[in-house]
C-alpha cells in the first residue's frame, strides 16, 4: 500500500473523506527510507505470550510462531481478502489450531519524514479459534506516516478475537484497512483502541458470507489537543440468520476532532437478520468537534436493525448523585469518565491485556479530566 493506495481510496470514495484532515497531507513529501538515530527502544506493551511476532518499521524482527512473506501474488490468489499488489511487506498467517498470539509493532529510530507501509493476511482455518493482541508504538520525534492492511479470512465453526492498540507518537499519522471474509458458523470480535497519531483513519469492511455468522466491531479514543480521528465502518450481510454489532466510544478534550461513519448493508437474500450500532462521544471541552454518521442500507425485509448516536458533557445529575454522597467534585468527575470507558474496553477478551489498557486509559483520563 504505497501512499498511492490512499489517494486512490480518496477518489473511489470523497464522500467518506469529507471531513478528514488527511486530505491536506502532502503525500508525496514522504521518503520510504530511513536513517537512524540512537534513541533508547520502547518497552513492548504486551504481556508475554507463547507465540509472538515482533515488527520493527513493519520489517519482521522476531518470532517463535510460523510466519511467510508473501513473494507472489499467486501464493495467496484462492483468498477471497487479499491485497492486490505486493508492492509493500507482505506477511501471511495460517492458524489451523487453537492460537494465542501476540503482535509488536515498534517504529523507532525515524529521523525523516517517512512512509511505511504492510500488508498483513490472516486465516483461520476450520474449528480454530484465535486471539491475537496487538499494541502498536513508536518513538519518533518528526512527522511520519505509517500505513496497514489487515486481511482476515474465517473458515467455517472459526473464531478472532483480535485486539488492537495504537499508541504512536503525536507527530505522525496512522493509516488502517481492515477487510474481512465470514463464512458458515464464525465468529469475528474486533477491538481497537486509538491513544495517539495527531491524525489517524480506520477503514472496516467487514463480510457475511454465510449463514449463522457473527461479527462485532468495538472501539475506544482518546482525543486531545488538536488530534484527529476518523472511522469508516462497513458490515455487509450478504446472507441471512446472522448477527453483527457495533460499539465504538470517544472521549475527546481541547480542540480534538472525531469522525465516525457507520454503515450497516443488508442485502436483498439476507433475511432473518438482527444488527445494531451505536456510537457515544463525551466532551470535555467546548472547543471539540464531532461528526456523526450512522448509516443503514436495508433491502431485505424480515430483519431487526438497530443504530444511533450520541454525543454530550457529563450529566450534572449523575455528578450531583455522586456529590451528594460525600464524594470530591473532581473524583465524582473522573469516576463518570472511567465508566463511559470501560463499558467498551471490556470488550476485550484477554483480562491481563485488557487491565494494561484499561490502566493506560484512565491514567490519560484522569490527567485530562483534572
Amino acid at each position: 500500500m504505497k501512499n498511492s493506495y490512499i489517494q486512490e481510496q480518496i477518489k473511489n470514495s470523497p464522500e467518506s473523506w469529507r471531513f478528514s484532515k488527511m486530505l491536506k497531507i502532502d503525500f508525496d513529501s514522504f521518503t520510504s527510507k530511513s536513517s537512524a538515530d540512537h534513541e533508547n527502544d520502547i518497552q513492548m506493551m504486551i504481556p508475554e505470550r507463547k507465540n509472538f511476532i515482533d515488527f520493527i518499521n513493519f520489517e519482521m524482527n522476531n518470532s517463535d510462531i510460523e510466519i511467510e512473506e508473501v513473494k507472489e501474488l499467486k501464493m495467496i490468489e484462492t483468498l477471497e481478502s487479499k491485497p492486490k499488489n505486493l508492492e509493500n511487506s507482505t506477511y501471511i498467517l495460517n492458524i489451523s489450531k487453537d492460537t494465542e498470539l501476540s503482535i509488536n509493532y515498534l517504529f523507532k529510530h525515524l529521523n525523516s519524514k517517512m512512509s511505511l507501509h504492510q500488508n498483513f493476511i490472516i486465516n483461520v482455518t476450520n474449528d480454530a479459534k484465535l486471539e491475537v493482541l496487538t499494541f502498536i508504538n513508536s518513538n519518533s520525534k518528526k512527522e511520519n506516516l505509517y500505513c496497514q492492511n489487515l486481511y482476515i479470512n474465517l473458515s467455517e465453526n472459526s473464531k478472532a478475537h483480535i485486539s488492537m492498540v495504537q499508541d504512536i507518537d503525536l507527530h505522525s499519522h496512522y493509516y488502517l484497512d481492515i477487510h474481512s471474509n465470514s463464512q458458515q458458523s464464525s465468529q469475528l470480535h474486533i477491538f481497537e483502541g486509538i491513544l495517539g497519531a495527531k491524525l489517524s483513519r480506520t477503514n472496516i469492511h467487514a463480510i457475511h458470507n454465510r449463514p449463522s455468522s457473527h461479527i462485532e466491531l468495538n472501539g475506544f479514543k482518546l482525543l486531545s489537543e488538536s488530534r484527529q480521528s476518523d472511522t469508516n465502518s462497513v458490515i455487509q450481510h450478504k446472507e441471512g440468520h446472522n448477527t453483527s454489532s457495533q460499539l465504538y466510544k470517544h472521549f475527546l478534550t481541547g480542540k480534538s476532532h472525531n469522525i465516525f461513519r457507520g454503515k450497516i448493508r443488508i442485502e436483498k437474500d439476507a433475511q432473518l437478520v438482527e444488527a445494531d450500532q451505536l456510537s457515544r462521544n463525551l466532551l470535555l471541552s467546548d472547543q471539540t468537534r464531532v461528526n456523526n454518521i450512522p448509516m443503514l442500507e436495508i433491502f431485505a425485509d424480515d430483519v431487526k436493525c438497530a443504530h444511533g448516536a450520541t454525543t454530550g458533557e457529563i450529566k450534572g445529575d449523575e455528578a450531583f448523585y455522586l456529590e451528594s454522597r460525600g464524594i470530591h467534585p473532581d473524583t465524582a468527575k473522573k469516576m463518570i469518565t472511567q465508566a463511559f470507558a470501560t463499558e467498551v474496553t471490556a470488550k476485550i477478551e484477554n483480562s491481563q491485556f485488557r487491565d494494561i489498557i484499561e490502566s493506560m486509559i484512565i491514567e490519560r483520563m484522569n490527567e485530562l479530566t483534572v
